[in-house]
């Protein structure tokens, strides 16, 4: 845009006062370096845009890089984590005087079952229980990971013996109150 000057001061165009002027200067030579538009540029938000979708690619997309985990450790870990829930349950269950200290069953869930929101197994133990990683073979007798079905050989079976509260891949030994469950 271009402005009239009467002397050393800018005047705008739109005064009418009749002023004829025969130099014009543009806003740029009078008006201050920091008048800039605030905010970023289109240029500058596309190149934004580029380097968090970098960025988000290699966080996302490659985020079994940053498990350090083998399977076997994985399946470690989610048998302690139930371990643990049945010891908690145990716990809670002598605070209360809750006989048996134990549950009979770990959930409610069929047999043949997958883990998941619909189904989720360990739900004796677990307020949520758990929705998924685990497949329940039969009463008490579950297996972890992928490739879990009736089909797995049996080594990959852990076994849920509630006289002991034990969660271990050896088969409980039977008494009375495991024959009563199985009845």
């Amino acid at each position: 845009m271009r402005v009239g000057t009467k002397g050393d001061c800018p005047v705008d165009r739109s005064m009418g006062d009749g002023y004829t002027c025969n130099r014009w200067v543009y806003e740029d030579e009078w008006m201050p370096k920091t008048a800039r538009a605030a905010g970023y540029s289109l240029f500058e938000l596309i190149i934004l845009m580029v380097v968090l979708s970098v960025v988000c690619y290699f966080i996302f997309l490659n985020e079994s890089s940053f498990t350090t985990e083998t399977p076997e450790e994985m399946e470690a870990i989610a048998v302690e984590m139930v371990r643990v829930g049945i010891h908690n349950y145990a716990i809670r269950s002598n605070q209360v005087q809750r006989k048996p200290v134990y549950p009979l069953r770990l959930d409610e869930a069929p047999e043949d079952s997958v883990a998941s929101p619909e189904t989720p197994l360990f739900t004796a133990v677990f307020p949520q229980g758990l929705q998924s990683g685990w497949y329940k073979f039969k009463e008490n007798q579950y297996m972890y990971g992928p490739g879990a079905s009736k089909n797995a050989p049996e080594s990959r079976i852990y076994y849920y013996d509630s006289v002991r509260g034990s969660f271990t891949k050896e088969k409980p030994a039977k008494d009375l109150r495991t024959v009563r469950l199985e009845r």
